[in-house]
């Protein structure tokens, strides 16, 4: 899914003057941020997973600075929600989509408040479009079964996040549906462009629109 949307989509504009401005101590953040969210979003969903997820595999000099510092944040700041979160659960379950040809693993999806939920853990300081047409991607995986999606951020530092307090975006069911739109355009977009690297690659002959077939 990331791959579709990274492929069709342009990185949004505020996050791409950071990368510009910040050359290649930008890259160095943006790779210490992955690592923190990938070691939270652990943390947080093995406390809620029925069974042991499989721990990331990090060598210890590769852990930036304060890193576990700011997960224990992460942590302390999901807790304070003190969401309702029933069962069934389903946590880091990986889905395929046979008829669109995607894949993705929702962070979370169970009875949150009464409602069956559709949640993804986020540890960037603000939500992007691209993070919710990611949750219709999702949605689609699920057949539309969720009543709701919701981001929940979790950044912690204080640039960005001042207090320190978690901050949740809620996707009504009808916006869902509109997400979900999005992301299979982008997906047959996606699919449409790749077949035609294909052809050119193999054959050298670029198709008009009539020899591209089974993309829409």
């Amino acid at each position: 899914m990331t791959t579709i949307i990274s492929n069709t989509l342009p990185v949004p504009e505020r996050l791409a003057a950071w990368k510009i401005s910040s050359g290649k101590n930008g890259v160095e953040k943006m790779k210490a941020s992955q690592i923190i969210g990938t070691l939270a979003h652990y943390r947080i969903l093995n406390k809620l997973s029925p069974s042991t997820l499989e721990p990331p595999n990090f060598k210890p000099d590769e852990l930036p600075v304060g890193a576990m510092e700011k997960v224990d944040t992460c942590e302390i700041m999901w807790d304070e929600l003190n969401l309702d979160i029933g069962y069934p659960r389903k946590i880091e379950r990986l889905m395929f989509d046979n008829e669109y040809t995607y894949s993705g693993t929702p962070d979370l999806v169970a009875p949150i408040g009464g409602m069956y939920t559709l949640a993804d853990l986020k540890t960037s300081k603000e939500i992007y479009e691209t993070h919710c047409i990611q949750m219709g991607g999702y949605d689609q995986l699920l057949g539309s079964a969720p009543e709701r999606a919701m981001l929940i951020s979790i950044h912690p530092n204080t640039f960005g996040n001042t207090y320190l307090r978690a901050h949740t975006h809620e996707i009504s069911r009808k916006d869902l549906d509109s997400y979900r739109d999005q992301f299979l355009d982008l997906t047959k977009e996606f699919h449409r462009k790749h077949i035609i690297e294909q052809l050119v690659k193999e054959h050298g002959i670029i198709p008009n629109s009539k020899q591209v077939i089974g993309c829409d």
